[in-house]
């Protein structure tokens, strides 16, 4: 039997790829956002208590007819408190939080289900 080639992926890229949408004109990037965004990230995960880790890696393997699709990526954060174990994905923004609606941003939540099914394969969760 021959064995079948591996393609990787991120988290990150799976999600652009799926969730894509929009025309074909690169947006602008916002260098000072992105050193905002970083130090915000940090500033969030600090001081957590015991039950914190930060970066979780997480990682999903499927194995497809022709090729085995491995997913990995880093969740923000996992947090186990009691019996509940509680996912993190930090995103930061410069609009009012009262203006977001909640399905504003469905890349976001795509990231977030995609890292939360991967945990819960991982630890066998319910």
């Amino acid at each position: 039997m021959t064995e079948k080639p591996e393609v990787r992926a991120s988290v990150g890229e799976i999600v652009a790829f799926v969730m894509r949408s929009g025309d074909i004109r690169p947006g602008r990037i916002d260098v000072q956002a992105f050193v905002e965004g970083g130090r915000t990230h940090r500033e969030t995960q600090s001081g957590r208590g015991a039950g914190y880790e930060a970066e979780v890696l997480l990682e999903t393997r499927v194995e497809g007819a022709s090729c085995v699709l491995r997913v990995s990526g880093r969740a923000d954060g996992v947090e186990r408190i009691g019996d509940s174990v509680v996912l993190e994905e930090i995103k930061s923004t410069r609009a009012p939080p009262d203006g977001i609606e909640e399905d504003a941003y469905p890349e976001h939540w795509a990231q977030a289900k995609l890292y939360g099914y991967m945990l819960t394969e991982r630890d066998a969760l319910d």
